[in-house]
């Protein structure tokens, strides 16, 4: 190819295997591993013995330092901590990349509203820059658009995920999100009816029971609930005459109930309180001690102490509801994460390998796109509109997610 991608957060849980694929499965002259950890960024690039790879330091908090580190590549991988997430996006520009592939919302806010979709959109495009979202998005879109091959009208649209991941596995970045999924004040749960986006769904709420594979069922049980996903904004435009788009999912046991628990007590908008005389905020305590317990959790595996037995699992699944030839028809697509561990050095990491069901799309999304073939170059685009002339998109990413490991299948 020739062309030089950096992958923001190189080492982080979620894009470790990004630069893996990318290492793997890609002929980019350069990938630059940028990250502020440089011990475990130089481990990873020692052990895959890549002469393209390069490993640079940055700092997340500071767009001069995004941008400086970013500057003259062809495309980006965002794979930042969401909390950080705006400030690539504003470096991108700054920097004038031209695609970046984000596996958060690539709002320059960091919100998932439409008026962020709306501002960014525009931003972009008189910057002349094209960004997709990936992560688990061109997933979905996938295994919608499979579900709905050949029907004459798509009426509903269902996503349902559940994801069994330990409560004592995750980084600060994880337990951001899992915290924000269930903050009342966040109103970014949605669903789409009648040609309007309803905002603003209370969590937990939008319960609706679903018939998972057993195997993961056990661990999260089988009702699921809105979420703050982003299937409920981008889905219309594939689907313009759906009645209905839903998004739920639901974590393990032990993680709801500790959720709920925040949510019924009103932990998340408490005041601070004060202990041995100094003032503590209730929702950021716990947010640290959770921390905490899951920096502890990876330090005993890392050590040896403790052997990984339960590395969490993780279900996808995509339900389309239309009519073909007068008739009521159903399409539901299921995916799910390769066996584990993925690649030798997720052995003693568990929530990296986690983490590959967000970090493989990124890179197969950021090959597609390097090859040139994309309808809409400028302002946000679906990925869906990767190789739009061939209309393969989907079959095509799904291919490749197999030949990485994961099981993509019809089960009804």
């Amino acid at each position: 190819m020739g062309k030089k991608i950096v992958v923001l957060g190189g080492v982080g849980k979620m894009c470790s295997s990004t630069v893996i694929d990318l290492s793997k499965d890609s002929t980019f002259s350069e990938i630059v591993l940028a990250d502020g950890d440089m011990k475990r960024a130089k481990s990873l690039a020692e052990s895959l013995k890549d002469s393209r790879i390069t490993c640079q330091s940055f700092d997340a908090k500071d767009m001069d330092s995004i941008s400086a580190v970013i500057k003259g590549s062809d495309i980006v991988v965002e794979g930042l901590p969401g909390l950080f997430s705006a400030n690539a996006m504003k470096a991108a520009i700054k920097a004038k990349i031209r695609f970046i592939v984000s596996i958060n919302p690539p709002t320059l806010d960091g919100k998932l509203d439409r008026e962020a979709w709306q501002k960014s959109d525009k931003a972009y495009k008189q910057a002349g820059i094209g960004v997709t979202m990936s992560g688990g998005q061109p997933i979905i879109e996938s295994l919608v658009l499979m579900a709905a091959d050949k029907m004459d009208r798509v009426d509903e649209v269902h996503i349902a995920w559940e994801m069994s991941r330990p409560f004592s596995y995750g980084s600060p970045g994880l337990v951001d999100t899992l915290l924000h999924e269930e903050d009342p004040k966040v109103n970014w749960r949605t669903y789409y009816a009648d040609g309007k986006i309803v905002e603003g769904v209370e969590p937990f709420a939008m319960i609706k029971t679903w018939d998972f594979p057993e195997s993961i069922k056990r661990e999260c049980g089988g009702e699921i609930y809105a979420q703050t996903h982003a299937d409920p904004y981008f889905l219309p435009a594939v689907f313009p005459k759906a009645k209905i788009i839903t998004s739920r999912g639901t974590w393990r046991k032990e993680t709801n109930e500790f959720l709920r628990f925040l949510n019924k007590y009103g932990l998340y908008g408490a005041e601070p309180i004060e202990v041995d005389g100094v003032k503590v905020s209730p929702i950021k305590f716990i947010r640290n001690m959770w921390v905490h317990i899951c920096k502890v959790e990876e330090a005993k595996i890392v050590s040896g102490e403790k052997k990984v037995e339960d590395w969490g699992e993780c279900v996808l699944e995509a339900e389309v509801i239309g009519t073909k030839n007068g008739l009521g028809v159903r399409g539901l697509y299921t995916c799910t994460p390769p066996p584990h561990p993925w690649h030798e050095w997720f052995r003693k990491d568990p929530i990296a390998d986690y983490g590959v069901y967000v970090g493989i799309p990124a890179s197969i999304v950021a090959i597609m796109i390097a090859k040139g073939d994309i309808a809409v170059d400028t302002g946000l685009f679906r990925a869906s509109e990767i190789e739009p002339a061939k209309g393969k998109f989907p079959e095509k990413f799904l291919n490749e997610l197999k030949k990485r490991g994961f099981s993509v299948y019809r089960r009804a």
